[in-house]
């Protein structure tokens, strides 16, 4: 029965130290839109990484899903599970993706 009770307080003890979050529907980050910068406000997420999201997305065009971030090389199921709750997705106008598109060749 210790042993349970050890066990018990030592998993509660577990997640209560886990990082959790949230974000508000417009602090998320839009991962068809976002430019270098705004994809370095994710966790875990430096230039390298941002920039690996945004090539992907220029040559694979939008993303579909949130998930598909982990096609993305460096980014992994726990990078993502990390970031999930700041992270959407949208289909913008074509203009505005060429609009981004150029700012991000400007940078």
């Amino acid at each position: 029965m210790k042993t349970i009770s050890k066990f018990a307080i030592a998993a509660s003890l577990a997640l209560a130290t886990l990082p959790s979050f949230s974000c508000e529907e417009e602090d998320k980050v839009d991962l068809n839109t976002a430019n270098v910068p705004e994809l370095k406000t994710l966790q875990g997420v430096g230039k390298k990484k941002a920039e690996a999201i945004a090539q992907y997305r220029n040559t694979a065009g939008l993303f579909q899903s949130t998930y598909e971030t982990t096609l993305v090389y460096g980014i992994g199921d726990k990078l993502f599970e990390s970031n999930e709750p700041c992270l959407k997705v949208t289909f913008p106008e074509a203009s505005e993706v060429a609009n981004e598109e150029k700012e991000q060749t400007n940078q």
